[in-house]
């Protein structure tokens, strides 16, 4: 599997968003990607659920 790679910038959002629902942990870490990157939150977690759903593998139950 590939490398999820972010690269640091002023970016804007896109266009459209939608809310979603994140355990307060993993919110913490992406606020700091979002410090160290100057990437918003919602570019961050785009990045993330592009990256998850293009890679995801769906096994049966049985496995």
């Amino acid at each position: 599997m590939k490398d999820l790679t972010l690269t640091k910038t002023n970016g804007t959002p896109g266009v459209g968003t939608k809310p979603v629902f994140i355990d307060t942990e993993l919110h913490a870490k992406i606020k700091e990607l979002k410090e160290e990157t100057g990437l918003t939150i919602t570019t961050i977690v785009d990045a993330f659920l592009r990256y998850g759903v293009e890679n995801v593998e769906i096994k049966d139950g049985d496995e």
